[in-house]
């Protein structure tokens, strides 16, 4: 195995800095599992550690009581400060590092010190033991929640997602007049039934999130299943050898062309922890568009219902009053949203943007037009991907292909 190059300065082994940069560009494009030797120690904890060692700071805080008086918050914050920092501190030495170092490796010591820390203060200061195991408890949640978020790229993904979301805005009259005029038909006769809004009206707030919710992870389950074969051949190398190394060629990647351009590499399959990655991306990608299309239509629906329906209406077709949670008099005419009217339009928005999930994905047309983007981009994180590894995992490569290949 090709040893950790990561860390070398700009001046060193220009393959190790290509090495690095490709790693460098896998976490930008939201897909840092297909770094090799991907772990938590090396890289994910350790870029939080930051974070981490804010969190211990903060936890500080919480000696403080808001029945005691000033002198004793002051003391019981000092008290805890030192614990910490103290603790810290003697991890460091025990580890051979300076005392006052962030760690450059998070392994089982330090993970161990971030849970139990905060709960020694509340056992020194003479607080209830629930306390301390409160304070265990809240650190592994927070420790839980940063690990998932920096494993999987969540916040290159949202910065990639928002860059993608303000580029797509000017499609969006293109994409809903392509995707939804039958659909929107059937929807505005639907939205005009008394009995949808006495279905909205006994839902409730519970009902609503229940419904919304199945239908996000029926669109999610069926992205999954329609996008799962495109990934596999795109990870076993389905498209050609120069066609990968073009794509690659356009990417950091660029220097780790040339050393594997006479040679072609065996199927590359997924790991688990890689699939899962990947699919986060898809589900980011592709539910944007989604997104888009289910806000539109809520937004065009409640538009509709708050000119053309008065809170009368909405009442008699509700079977009880309609509670009013704005209100507006424009030339004489009050307009009111009333929350039966926005449930009846984040339903029907909901349901739209499932419909648009199954359209858009099953049909070759659609999927070419709207989703030609995401799919240049997957097939360049993998082109990506299989010159990375050929380059830097000599056990995945093969030698050049046969004369006539």
């Amino acid at each position: 195995m090709t040893p950790d190059v990561r860390d070398h300065s700009p001046g060193s082994d220009p393959r190790a800095v290509a090495r690095r940069d490709v790693e460098r560009w896998f976490i930008a494009e939201g897909v840092p599992h297909f770094i090799l030797d991907y772990g938590a120690s090396h890289f994910v904890l350790t870029r939080a550690a930051p974070l981490l060692a804010l969190y211990l700071v903060a936890t500080t805080l919480l000696a403080m009581r808001f029945d005691s008086t000033l002198a004793a918050n002051v003391l019981a914050v000092g008290v805890a400060i030192g614990v910490v920092l103290g603790g810290w501190a003697a991890l460091n030495v025990a580890r051979g590092r300076p005392w006052r170092t962030l760690p450059a490796h998070v392994g089982v010591p330090e993970v161990l010190a971030f849970l139990l820390l905060p709960a020694i203060p509340p056992i020194v200061l003479g607080l209830q033991l629930s306390d301390a195991i409160t304070a265990v408890v809240e650190s592994a949640l927070f420790l839980l929640i940063v690990y998932v978020a920096t494993s999987y790229g969540l916040l290159a993904i949202t910065r990639w997602a928002f860059r993608r979301l303000v580029s797509q805005l000017d499609d969006l009259g293109r994409l809903l007049t392509r995707a939804l005029p039958l659909l929107m038909v059937f929807i505005v006769f639907v939205f005009v039934q008394n009995d949808t809004w006495r279905m909205a009206q006994a839902m409730g707030t519970g009902g609503l999130v229940m419904v919304v919710v199945l239908f996000l992870v029926m669109a999610v389950l069926f992205m999954v299943g329609q996008l799962a074969p495109e990934i596999r051949r795109l990870a076993a190398g389905g498209s050609d050898w120069p066609d990968m190394l073009a794509l690659a060629a356009e990417t950091p990647a660029a220097p780790l062309c040339d050393e594997v351009r006479e040679s072609t590499q065996k199927a590359l399959p997924l790991r688990w922890h890689e699939w899962l990655n990947v699919g986060v991306v898809v589900v980011f990608g592709q539910g944007l568009q989604i997104l888009l299309v289910t806000v539109a239509t809520m937004l065009v629906l409640l538009l509709f219902g708050v000119l053309l329906f008065p809170v009368s209406l909405q009442s008699e077709w509700a079977g009880v009053p309609a509670d009013v949670l704005a209100s507006v008099t424009i030339v004489g005419r009050e307009l009111s949203l009333t929350g039966t009217l926005l449930t009846v339009a984040l339903t029907l928005g909901a349901f739209c943007g499932l419909y648009f999930t199954i359209s858009a994905l099953s049909d070759a047309a659609y999927r070419a037009e709207f989703f030609s983007e995401a799919d240049r981009s997957l097939k360049r994180v993998f082109a990506v991907r299989a010159v990375y590894r050929t380059a830097l995992d000599p056990a995945e490569a093969v030698g050049p292909p046969s004369p006539g290949a």
